[in-house]
């Protein structure tokens, strides 16, 4: 769609490329759907012209938009939501026919007319213009909602420039990534936490943080994503989600969060800040009932809207000059309490199951450990995808740092705070990315250890290992140095061979060095040194990855193998020891404290071909970019 809008630069022909294209996805295999975004499309130009050569006539003029209304509510509770196919079967109404995004297809059909009512824009004469508005593809995602007015003026004139195809293709990528790899790791966490046999205090504070996390980073990748989308198409538009302040309380972060869906409720409902009480109430009320049903038209989304607006309420009239007292920590855990109380009911539909998740978080009538199990599957899952983001953050992100001036910037406190202010949220990303994937290396550890004790073959096992490690040593070459051949750094294999190594010479002298006697404690005592100091020597003279702390890492989970609770303890101890980011490790033994011992559903040889194949990739991407010159280590 972008490539063929590049052969012409004028507007009307990248609005039409667009419109056909967007209808031609949005109707494939279903021409029902063009026939209902055509015929409501052609509804919202009528009423928005009638309205604006009749604004004499005030009651004409609000029946038109109230019309308009019903009719973009009908659309979105009967098709959006699907609550024809729900609740009357027999017209047999099948989801797959149903548009995508019909939310915000609806809002944006209302605030159309309603801008028009106003007089916030002109009425639109050219239906193509309003079709461009109403259909385009990254318009149908989650947000923002865009309003007619502010996107007029690069309806009519835009230019599809490198800078924005640059922008644009990065959002989608960072857009992508929050999507399916964080989005994804804070599922299985939730799921660990909330679906056990039995809710527990730890599960329900894991499960429900982990609920909020994936929500929040799905909405916001897939705005990233449309935000990426529109760039690539020469659209601008401002951001959907903005960073939750402690001051704002919880008034502020609702606010945060699809700031222009909740920007435009708030208008339509006079929710001002100069109101009396009763008037503020009523508003507040009506506001988070409409945002409630236009989330999810279900009982449980309804009570939370309702008592979220209570909760607004109570801030704007009696909590806000108390709580802004407050130490801004104490504001963070008040925002977190509260948020999870609140949208806790979002995730359980029935009252009981509610209340009982309510009880657990207060450590009321349960246990207080988690009855859930973790395959070793689920565990090597969590760390290709953690690593996969910590590699994204170290080879691409961390070039767009250097590129942007970091090196630089680091050489006095004032220039480094300038760039700070410039590149503070790329900066924010790179750290979040290289924490999250601070959890991979730790189960990699636990998991050598235990394919050790269940392999038949050790011999095989070694192997393997050494045979991906001389595989994945150029691609891991290109990724962080740009140069095919690097050998300041050897990638994680050589660690954890190494540490294959370490612990199999361990074995066999627990093996062949029996005994009791004094004499032959010290020999295996003296022969375990030996092994360990060896293995640690050659991780730092061959600087492997991690170098002898990983050594270290693995024969400790090695040497506590069969009192589970010392080792995660042992394991948590040596991570904390290591440098400052490495700190965060510690939290992977949260995960590796629930595996069950079982193998799970997995492939064998998939990460060992995952490992090199994505450094490769994101190698490449490099390349794309134009930054694989500039070496990231």
């Amino acid at each position: 769609m972008t490539i063929i809008s590049l052969f012409d630069r004028s507007a009307e022909y990248k609005n039409l490329i667009l419109i056909v294209c967007s209808l031609l996805f949005f109707s494939w295999g279903r021409p029902f759907v063009f026939c209902l975004i055509f015929l409501s499309v052609i509804l919202d130009w009528i009423f928005g012209l009638i309205i604006s050569k009749n604004r004499e006539n005030k009651a004409l003029c609000r029946i038109f938009l109230v019309l308009d209304i019903i009719m973009n509510v009908s659309l979105m509770l009967i098709f959006g939501q699907n609550i024809l196919y729900n609740k009357v079967k027999k017209l047999s109404f099948d989801a797959a026919i149903l548009p995508l995004g019909m939310g915000y297809y609806m809002l944006r059909g209302i605030s159309y007319v309603y801008d028009v009512f106003k007089g916030n824009c002109k009425a639109e004469k050219n239906i193509f213009c309003l079709l461009t508005y109403m259909v385009s593809l990254h318009f149908m995602l989650v947000g923002p909602l865009v309003r007619y007015g502010d996107i007029e003026p690069q309806i009519r004139h835009r230019e599809i420039t490198g800078a924005k195809l640059n922008e644009g293709l990065t959002k989608i990528v960072f857009g992508l990534g929050k999507v399916v790899l964080l989005a994804g790791v804070f599922e299985h966490i939730k799921l660990a936490g909330l679906n056990g046999k039995e809710i527990t205090t730890l599960g329900c504070w894991l499960g429900m943080l982990s609920f909020l996390a994936q929500y929040y980073f799905l909405f916001t990748g897939l705005s990233d994503m449309a935000k990426g989308l529109g760039l690539t198409n020469g659209f601008v538009y401002p951001d959907n989600y903005t960073n939750i302040e402690a001051d704002g309380l919880f008034t502020g972060m609702i606010k945060s969060f699809n700031t222009t869906v909740v920007d435009f409720f708030s208008e339509i409902f006079c929710c001002k800040k100069n109101m009396n009480k009763v008037f503020t109430f009523v508003c507040y009320i009506l506001c988070g009932l409409a945002l409630s049903i236009w989330y999810q038209a279900k009982v449980n989304f309804i009570i939370v809207g309702l008592c979220a607006a209570v909760l607004c309420i109570l801030e704007k009239l009696f909590l806000e000059r108390p709580l802004s007292k407050l130490p801004e920590l104490v504001k963070y855990i008040y925002l977190v309490l509260t948020a999870l109380v609140i949208f806790g009911g979002l995730y359980f539909d029935s009252f009981y199951g509610y209340k009982k998740w309510l009880f657990a978080l207060a450590g009321v009538n349960v246990k207080y450990t988690l009855s859930v199990s973790v395959k070793s599957a689920v565990l090597k899952n969590i760390a290709v995808v953690t690593m996969l983001i910590d590699h994204i953050g170290a080879v691409i992100v961390t070039r767009l740092l250097i590129r942007n001036g970091l090196y630089e910037a680091m050489a006095n406190q004032e220039a480094y705070t300038a760039w700070m202010g410039q590149n503070g949220r790329m900066y924010g990303i790179y750290m979040a990315m290289r924490i999250i994937g601070r959890f991979a290396f730790p189960i990699y550890c636990f998991l050598l250890v235990e394919g050790f004790q269940k392999t038949h073959n050790v011999k095989k096992y070694l192997g393997r290992m050494f045979l991906f490690a001389l595989i994945s040593e150029v691609p891991f070459d290109l990724a962080f140095s740009g140069k095919a051949w690097y050998p300041a750094y050897q990638n994680v294999f050589f660690t954890l061979l190494l540490g294959l190594l370490v612990i199999a010479g361990l074995h066999l002298v627990e093996q062949h060095f029996v005994g009791t006697t004094v004499g032959k404690k010290i020999l295996r005592m003296g022969l375990n040194a030996v092994i360990i100091l060896t293995g640690c020597v050659l991780g730092l003279v061959l600087k492997t990855d991690y170098d002898f702390k990983g050594i270290l890492a693995i024969t400790v989970l090695y040497l506590f193998r069969n009192r589970k609770k010392a080792q995660m303890w042992a394991g948590v101890i040596i991570f904390l020891l290591m440098d400052s980011l490495e700190m965060f490790a510690a939290l992977s033994f949260i995960l590796i404290w629930f595996y069950n011992g079982t193998r799970g559903r997995q492939n064998k040889y998939f990460f060992y071909l995952f490992y090199p194949a994505h450094l490769l990739l994101l190698w490449l991407v490099c390349v794309a970019m134009g930054i694989a010159g500039i070496p990231a280590i």
